[in-house]
Protein backbone atom coordinates (compact mmCIF):
# COMPACT_ATOMS: atom_id res chain seq x y z
CA UNK A 1 0.00 0.00 0.00
CA UNK A 2 2.93 2.00 1.09
CA UNK A 3 4.61 1.48 -2.71
CA UNK A 4 1.14 2.43 -4.35
CA UNK A 5 1.17 5.99 -2.07
CA UNK A 6 4.43 6.65 -3.10
CA UNK A 7 3.76 5.68 -6.60
CA UNK A 8 0.90 8.21 -6.44
CA UNK A 9 3.03 11.12 -5.00
CA UNK A 10 5.75 10.66 -7.58
CA UNK A 11 3.40 10.56 -10.25
CA UNK A 12 1.64 13.95 -8.75
CA UNK A 13 4.47 15.81 -7.96
CA UNK A 14 6.16 14.95 -12.22
CA UNK A 15 2.70 16.22 -13.01
CA UNK A 16 3.01 19.44 -11.75
CA UNK A 17 6.61 19.87 -12.39
CA UNK A 18 6.25 19.07 -16.05
CA UNK A 19 3.81 21.77 -16.55
CA UNK A 20 5.76 24.44 -15.36
CA UNK A 21 8.30 26.00 -17.65
CA UNK A 22 8.70 28.90 -16.40
CA UNK A 23 10.89 26.79 -13.46
CA UNK A 24 13.45 24.79 -15.70
CA UNK A 25 16.54 24.04 -14.09
CA UNK A 26 15.20 24.36 -10.70
CA UNK A 27 14.19 21.94 -7.76
CA UNK A 28 9.98 22.12 -6.87
CA UNK A 29 11.47 23.30 -3.31
CA UNK A 30 13.42 26.54 -5.14
CA UNK A 31 10.13 27.37 -6.67
CA UNK A 32 9.92 30.97 -6.08
CA UNK A 33 7.42 34.01 -6.85
CA UNK A 34 9.55 35.09 -9.79
CA UNK A 35 8.82 31.85 -11.28
CA UNK A 36 5.20 31.80 -10.23
CA UNK A 37 4.56 35.30 -11.63
CA UNK A 38 5.75 34.36 -15.43
CA UNK A 39 3.73 31.09 -15.05
CA UNK A 40 0.25 30.69 -17.14
CA UNK A 41 -2.71 30.35 -15.19
CA UNK A 42 -3.14 27.05 -16.42
CA UNK A 43 0.97 26.32 -15.57
CA UNK A 44 -0.13 27.44 -11.50
CA UNK A 45 -3.03 25.17 -11.92
CA UNK A 46 -1.24 22.13 -12.62
CA UNK A 47 1.39 23.23 -10.20
CA UNK A 48 -1.68 23.65 -7.58
CA UNK A 49 -3.77 20.35 -8.36
CA UNK A 50 -0.26 18.12 -7.95
CA UNK A 51 0.26 19.43 -4.93
CA UNK A 52 -3.64 18.78 -3.47
CA UNK A 53 -3.29 15.52 -4.97
CA UNK A 54 -0.54 14.73 -2.47
CA UNK A 55 -2.18 16.08 -0.13
CA UNK A 56 -5.30 13.77 -0.65
CA UNK A 57 -3.08 10.94 -0.67
CA UNK A 58 -1.80 11.52 2.80
CA UNK A 59 -4.83 12.22 3.59
CA UNK A 60 -6.35 8.82 2.45
CA UNK A 61 -3.14 7.23 3.76
CA UNK A 62 -3.12 8.27 7.09
CA UNK A 63 -6.60 6.85 7.39
CA UNK A 64 -6.14 3.94 5.74
CA UNK A 65 -3.46 3.12 8.36
CA UNK A 66 -4.93 5.30 11.71
CA UNK A 67 -2.08 7.56 11.76
CA UNK A 68 -2.44 11.56 11.83
CA UNK A 69 -2.17 13.61 9.18
CA UNK A 70 1.28 15.77 9.00
CA UNK A 71 1.31 19.76 10.23
CA UNK A 72 1.25 20.59 6.89
CA UNK A 73 -1.79 18.65 5.25
CA UNK A 74 -3.72 19.24 8.03
CA UNK A 75 -3.27 23.16 7.59
CA UNK A 76 -3.73 22.88 4.14
CA UNK A 77 -7.10 21.27 4.15
CA UNK A 78 -8.40 23.65 6.76
CA UNK A 79 -6.74 27.15 5.41
CA UNK A 80 -8.18 26.04 1.87
CA UNK A 81 -10.85 23.79 2.48
CA UNK A 82 -13.57 25.75 0.93
CA UNK A 83 -11.41 26.96 -2.30
CA UNK A 84 -11.34 25.90 -5.67
CA UNK A 85 -8.11 25.68 -7.69
CA UNK A 86 -8.53 29.01 -9.49
CA UNK A 87 -9.55 30.72 -6.23
CA UNK A 88 -6.36 29.14 -4.16
CA UNK A 89 -4.39 30.49 -7.20
CA UNK A 90 -5.49 34.14 -7.05
CA UNK A 91 -5.31 33.90 -3.45
CA UNK A 92 -1.10 33.10 -3.90
CA UNK A 93 -1.32 36.02 -7.28
CA UNK A 94 -2.69 38.99 -4.97
CA UNK A 95 0.21 37.97 -2.32
CA UNK A 96 2.96 38.14 -4.79
CA UNK A 97 1.36 41.39 -6.31
CA UNK A 98 1.30 43.15 -3.15
CA UNK A 99 4.92 42.10 -1.57
CA UNK A 100 6.91 42.14 -5.03
CA UNK A 101 9.43 43.39 -2.67
CA UNK A 102 9.27 39.43 -1.60
CA UNK A 103 9.19 37.95 -5.13
CA UNK A 104 12.32 35.60 -4.22
CA UNK A 105 10.47 33.73 -1.81
CA UNK A 106 9.38 30.18 -2.04
CA UNK A 107 5.98 30.08 -2.81
CA UNK A 108 5.51 26.80 -0.52
CA UNK A 109 7.39 29.34 2.35
CA UNK A 110 4.15 31.76 1.36
CA UNK A 111 1.28 28.78 1.47
CA UNK A 112 2.64 28.00 4.52
CA UNK A 113 3.38 31.14 6.79
CA UNK A 114 1.29 33.70 4.86
CA UNK A 115 -1.99 31.58 4.35
CA UNK A 116 -1.61 28.13 6.57
CA UNK A 117 -0.53 29.80 9.90
CA UNK A 118 -2.89 32.58 10.09
CA UNK A 119 -5.71 30.31 9.27
CA UNK A 120 -4.54 28.06 12.21
CA UNK A 121 -4.68 31.10 14.26
CA UNK A 122 -1.37 30.17 15.23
Amino acid sequence: MRKKIGILCIMACLFAMGSLPAWAGTRPTELTGRQWILSSDSEKLAFLYGASSIVAIEEIGAEKTGRPVSRFVEGWMGAFKDMTLPEMQRKIDVWYATHSDQADRNVFDVIWYEMIKPAQGK
